[in-house]
């Protein structure tokens, strides 16, 4: 179940990555990215 919801939660990501770089710094959504890497293994 922790996939799906990784899988869910990358798929809100992806669909907010234009708004996320604008509002975030790239260093900043990076490692947004990372920790959710690391949550799914």
């Amino acid at each position: 179940m922790t996939r799906s919801i990784c899988r869910h939660h990358m798929n809100i990501s992806l669909s907010l990555s234009v708004t996320m770089t604008r509002l975030y710094s790239s260093s900043s959504y990076a490692n947004f990215i990372l920790r959710c890497r690391i949550g799914c293994h």
